[in-house]
């Protein structure tokens, strides 16, 4: 029988990926979009996806801000995605995807997100360390501007001396 083991999703630049599609999609032009899609992304969030989708289960971890960090939780939460997010200043990154309907060939446009403080890393490390207890984490993504890697190497330690499967 098969037992699903909850997996941590730890990431650090979660965005919201706004996938357009247009018809012989040309660059240096005016383009109509036949279809868009918001979805809740980001490499972590996209990992809990897959978890989920395989059977698992998975607990996102990251940094939101604003309204589109809002509608991110919002969207993640529609699909099944829980998580807890730690709330920052700025407005969480979005990805622009625009995919040619005649090639299906993907274009994508990633924001940087915004900066974070060692403060906001303080916050975020208390989120993980009060996560649901679980032997597997995984680091996916890019860190945000800003970040002090001192808090980074602080969240990895500390979770490996819980024993605790990092990747």
């Amino acid at each position: 029988e098969f037992i699903p083991v909850m997996i941590l999703c730890i990431t650090p630049t979660p965005a919201i990926d706004h996938t357009l599609t247009v018809p012989r999609f040309k660059s240096g032009e005016v383009m109509r979009a036949t279809h868009t899609r918001l979805t809740a992304g980001g490499k972590g969030v996209n990992v809990a996806r897959a978890i989920r989708t395989l059977g698992g289960q998975a607990f996102c971890l990251g940094f939101l801000g604003g309204h589109s960090g809002e509608l991110l939780a919002k969207l993640a939460e529609q699909e099944g995605l829980h998580g807890e997010w730690t709330w920052i200043k700025g407005d969480t990154r979005t990805c622009i995807i625009v995919v040619s309907g005649d090639t299906e060939e993907a274009t994508v446009i990633n924001e940087e997100g915004p900066a974070v403080t060692g403060a906001d890393w303080d916050a975020f490390n208390t989120a993980v360390f009060r996560a649901p207890d679980t032997k597997l984490v995984c680091f996916s993504g890019s860190l945000p501007v800003g970040s002090p890697i001192e808090k980074w190497k602080e969240m990895l330690l500390f979770l490996r001396s819980a024993g605790r499967d990092v990747w």
